[in-house]
């Protein structure tokens, strides 16, 4: 696969990275709990797990007026709590 080259309207120098794409399995997990607070309002709690997999980059050579030589190879995932209201009609 030839190199991709990208162009920002501020940067006088284009920015060129190698390599290609590839698809990888991607999962999440979460659960979450309300409390009431009263017959109509509920406080709710919950916590969610991602795992986006592998994510690999090629080598970035050129960037602005720096030159790069070492691509990027890691696994992506979250956490998150997250917490909120809910109103029930």
């Amino acid at each position: 696969m030839e190199p991709a080259t990208w162009r920002f309207p501020s940067a006088r120098k284009s920015v060129l990275v190698e390599g290609d794409g590839k698809t990888d399995f991607a999962w999440g997990l979460g659960g979450s709990v309300g409390i009431g607070l009263t017959q109509n309002v509920s406080f709710d709690v919950g916590y969610r797990y991602m795992d986006l997999g592998k994510f690999e980059a090629g080598t970035l050579s050129r960037c602005i007026d720096k030159e790069f030589t070492q691509g990027i190879d890691s696994n992506y995932s979250t956490q998150e709590i997250i917490l909120g209201i809910r109103y029930t009609f």
